[in-house]
């Protein structure tokens, strides 16, 4: 009974202590400060009343012949504490959970300044991926054009990255196999495989710093390994292999915003983007062409997922790396495509699989975060906003378009 009245003793003093303090933060602080601050002047009340009601007399009573106390009393304090704890815990969680989403919106902001400060320095803003200029080439697609430095490597020297960029030489890797590509003949510019394709059948390896962490790349709440793994799980589909030419580069959870299906949304990923793939936008864009507004216009969006191949037996291409595509621009890009819902819509928190028999739940353009109802966009204004995964798919469409007229409703 001494250890319960020393429990409560503790107790009552901490919720003293804590209720002082929750009652400076409550008054302005945030959901969590005040739930603490309630629960601790709940557990005072409780405590006192224990004490004087039901068991100071019973203390007082046997404290000089009992010197020990009993099995009960012990789970009386266990449980109580639990049930402390049960209480707390879901604050806590939401609360770190909220510091998360918070650092996550200081990153993307970081990326977002870093496109502003290219865009100052060279009057042009970065290509989304620096990839093959032609969509076709005597009919066919070329092998590169889904594959290519992104928009974040170039902006590496704009975000405090500069040492990292003087190993890697995106810009100089890139135009050495652009004067090739464009030197060669049609049946060459359709053979000719992109700047990791080659590298790699050259060496084996993946190039030189691409295996770099960078933290504001990465989302906090992300599940997704540092690197690109030989194998990853999807459900259904245990140990799906990547392509091995995407093993081993460092992933981001952040992808440039390409366009949308159009302003009538009649198109299938219309070419009106603010950070779009070479063959789509033949020269780059500026600030004044966006003409919807600034603050009206996505530039880059949380895109954190992996999404499967045609079929089971398909490698994974997809995995997002912060370097750019070695297989597809999806790895560096998102859409406002109509099937490409943030969070995968009624397939939030899992994995797009194409079994091949047509059920392809959504696009693999979507943005997708691991936040609990939506994901953190940022705009061209420099501002970024958490965006319900609830929002009207015509305004979300709207949003990746820089040039549609269209008014957006709320979001």
């Amino acid at each position: 009974m001494r250890v319960l009245k020393k429990a409560l003793d503790f107790m009552l003093c901490a919720a003293g202590s804590s209720g002082g303090g929750g009652g400076a933060s409550g008054g302005g602080g945030d959901g969590s400060g005040r739930l603490a601050f309630w629960l601790c002047r709940i557990l005072r009340g409780i405590a006192r009343f224990l004490n004087t009601f039901l068991l100071f007399p019973f203390w007082k009573k046997t404290s000089f012949v009992r010197r020990a106390f009993t099995l009960v009393e012990l789970l009386v304090v266990i449980a109580v504490i639990g049930v402390l704890i049960s209480l707390l815990l879901p604050a806590v969680q939401a609360a770190r959970e909220a510091a998360r989403r918070m650092q996550c919106t200081n990153h993307i902001k970081q990326i977002v300044l870093g496109v502003h400060n290219f865009e100052s320095a060279r009057n042009e803003m970065p290509l989304g991926m620096y990839s093959a200029p032609d969509a076709e080439v005597g009919g066919s697609e070329p092998a590169a054009l889904d594959e290519g430095f992104s928009f974040l490597a170039m902006l590496l020297p704009y975000v405090e990255q500069a040492p990292l960029y003087d190993q890697l030489r995106p810009g100089e890797r890139y135009q050495t196999w652009l004067k090739a590509y464009q030197s060669s003949n049609d049946a060459g510019k359709i053979a000719m495989k992109g700047v990791f394709t080659q590298h790699h059948d050259a060496e084996g390896t993946i190039m030189p710093g691409g295996d770099a962490v960078i933290s504001y790349f990465r989302c906090p709440s992300s599940i997704l390994p540092s690197h690109a793994p030989a194998s990853f799980d999807l459900p259904g589909y245990e140990n799906r292999a990547l392509e091995t030419n995407i093993v081993g580069y460092a992933t981001s959870d952040y992808k440039g915003c390409g366009g949308s299906d159009g302003p009538e949304m009649d198109e299938v990923g219309g070419d009106n983007g603010v950070l779009m793939k070479q063959a789509e936008s033949k020269s780059p864009i500026r600030f004044s062409q966006i003409t919807d507004g600034l603050s009206n216009t996505f530039m880059i969006g949380e895109s954190s997922y992996v999404p499967g191949g045609k079929k089971a037996s398909d490698n994974i291409n997809d995995y997002p790396t912060w370097i750019g595509g070695q297989y597809n621009d999806e790895q560096v890009r998102i859409t406002g495509e109509i099937v490409a819902v943030i969070n995968l819509g009624p397939y939030k928190k899992t994995w797009w699989v194409d079994d091949g028999a047509g059920k392809n739940a959504v696009s693999d353009d979507a943005a997708y975060s691991q936040h609990v109802g939506g994901a953190n966009f940022g705009l061209c204004d420099g501002s970024v906003r958490f965006v319900s995964e609830n929002i009207s798919q015509s305004t979300y469409n709207w949003l990746h378009g820089r040039d549609d007229g269209k008014p957006l409703g709320s979001f």
